[in-house]
């Protein structure tokens, strides 16, 4: 897993010699034009592409070859966007079951975290729903606590 501004190496094996082209596929689903991979010097069959994660969520890049070879490879890589606070609080658990001691808080807050994260991994977008007023921030929340009372 790599975080949101990390660069990555992708590297894709074939026959010498083929024309090799890369496609990104952001997290919301935008692709970028097939971008044209060169073959290394020192190894020949190996084309390494670097895709910078700009977003969090899942993005893809796809290899593909066409002359002395044809084939296609997709490659998957997972951003994560450190410091996203959970989407839910202890206090926001606490009123819809119990009050917490400060020890079950700390382990709910870590929870929510865990909870959070699944969920954001599942809809990529989630937090530009959230912003944009399309998805209730409280709904997000009570997803989050539901997964955690569960």
């Amino acid at each position: 897993m790599s975080d949101v501004g990390d660069g990555v190496e992708l590297i894709f094996t074939t026959r010498p010699g083929a024309a090799v082209t890369a496609t990104t596929t952001t997290p919301t689903g935008a692709s970028t034009t097939p971008a044209g991979v060169d073959e290394d010097p020192d190894a020949p069959g190996t084309y390494r592409f670097e895709v910078v994660l700009t977003q969090p969520g899942m993005w893809r890049v796809t290899f593909t070859a066409s002359g002395a070879a044809t084939a296609v490879q997709h490659f998957y890589v997972f951003a994560e966007a450190p410091g996203l606070p959970p989407l839910a609080t202890a206090e926001q658990l606490a009123a819809v079951f119990r009050p917490l001691s400060d020890e079950e808080a700390q382990v709910v807050t870590a929870r929510l975290a865990q909870a959070s994260a699944m969920l954001r991994r599942r809809w990529p977008d989630l937090d530009a729903r959230i912003a944009s007023g399309e998805l209730p921030a409280t709904l997000a929340a009570a997803a989050a606590v539901g997964m955690v009372l569960r």
